[in-house]
């Protein structure tokens, strides 16, 4: 298999084919990257990975993990506050707590907070 290659140099396009045999492995059996969960199973997502941290006691990974729900959720919130303002707002009170006990190392204050906010998402789909 050949790679073609586009380049450009002043005006005028060229095509260069690169036999197979120059082209590195690694580019040839590349994938894609896969994407971003996004979404309530990306929020999902996030809660999960968040509880699996704090679990283990790793409250660095748990704040890491957390951080991203912020992200995650930009996307989703407008709806989610149109369609169930109550959920929104258990939600949106929510997350400060599970925030909190993470940066303060309480474990099972983030237990109890993430638990409420699985609780919260549990209606969504």
């Amino acid at each position: 298999m050949a790679l073609l290659a586009l380049t450009a140099c002043g005006n005028k396009e060229e095509v260069a084919e690169v036999p197979a045999e120059k082209v590195p492995a690694a580019a040839m059996s590349a994938k894609p990257a896969a994407p971003a969960m996004g979404g309530v199973a990306g929020l999902k997502s996030v809660v999960t990975e968040t509880k699996t941290a704090i679990a283990a006691g790793d409250f660095a990974k748990a704040s890491a993990s957390i951080g991203k729900f912020e992200a995650a959720w930009k996307p989703v919130e407008d709806g989610i506050k149109a369609k169930s303002p109550k959920v929104y707002a258990m939600i949106e009170g929510a997350v400060p707590k599970v925030v909190a006990a993470v940066k303060s190392k309480d474990k099972a204050a983030a237990m109890t907070a993430l638990t409420g906010l699985e609780t919260a998402m549990a209606t969504l789909k």
